[in-house]
């Protein structure tokens, strides 16, 4: 895993997801960038599945702390719902971009074959 390529993707989708959330759009937006940011990260990487699958969480967990730690600062607040919220965020997105990292590892799994 190149760690500066996995922090510029991170950040990248970063922005892309707090874009979506403040133009107040729907979740499968969110959800869907997510994803591709999966898909992204996986197909050039040439990854299998099962390290798709965990690069891709890994990618989705950075992006949750990332966003959570730019609301912290943004907000000035800080409870104990702030982390209950965030182990949901890192379970919301590192699921939907597990998934993209899964299907680019079904796709280089094909071209492969």
């Amino acid at each position: 895993m190149n760690l500066i390529k996995l922090l510029i993707t991170t950040l990248f989708f970063t922005m892309i997801v707090i874009l979506l959330i403040g133009n107040a759009l729907n979740i499968m937006f969110i959800l869907g960038a997510l994803v591709l940011a999966g898909l992204i990260w996986a197909c050039p990487h040439k990854l299998d599945v099962y390290t798709g699958l965990k690069e891709g969480f890994f990618l989705g967990t950075l992006i949750a702390l990332i966003y959570m730690v730019i609301l912290i600062l943004r907000s000035n607040w800080f409870e104990v719902s702030t982390l209950i919220m965030l182990v949901e965020l890192i379970l919301l997105f590192g699921i939907s971009a597990s998934v993209g990292g899964g299907l680019g590892g079904l796709i280089n799994k094909r071209n492969t074959d």
